[in-house]
Formats: structure tokens, C-alpha cells, sequence
């Protein structure tokens, strides 16, 4: 939770990424600058514990999906 009572959702364990570099294969993510840890970006302040929740799950799911869609093409 962040001072102004929103929530940020760092990214602590990606998608399997085949081990590649995490930059290749994911995305909707930011570098914090003052940390260098990674936040998922979205467009909305999130008011709530369960929509961040939410939020994660589902940027993992299209970063998994993604991954696994790049294992057929490489």
C-alpha cells in the first residue's frame, strides 16, 4: 500500500521465462527509479486489496500465456 492509501503490485517471481531475459518476454510492467524493483503498470489507482489481487493474477496469466505462446515460435 502506498502513503495516498492505493496499492502498487511489485512483481516479486515472474512467469516461467524459459531462461530468458524477463524484459523479452513480458510486459505491462514498470521500472521504479528510485528501487529498480518492477511494478505492473495499469491505468487506474487501485483502491483495494482484492483488485490488486486481481491485477496480478491476471497480468500473470497473459505473461504465461505469452511465454507459452513464444515456446512454438522460437
Amino acid at each position: 500500500m502506498l502513503t495516498d492509501g492505493s496499492y502498487r503490485c511489485y512483481i516479486v517471481k515472474a512467469p516461467f521465462l524459459l531462461g530468458r531475459k524477463f524484459t523479452r518476454y513480458t510486459s505491462g510492467f514498470v521500472d521504479e527509479k528510485d528501487t529498480g524493483r518492477r511494478y505492473i503498470s495499469c491505468n487506474r489507482r487501485i483502491k483495494t486489496a482484492d483488485e490488486a489481487k486481481k491485477l496480478c493474477a491476471n497480468w500473470s496469466d497473459a505473461n504465461q500465456y505469452y511465454v507459452d505462446a513464444a515456446r512454438f515460435t522460437d
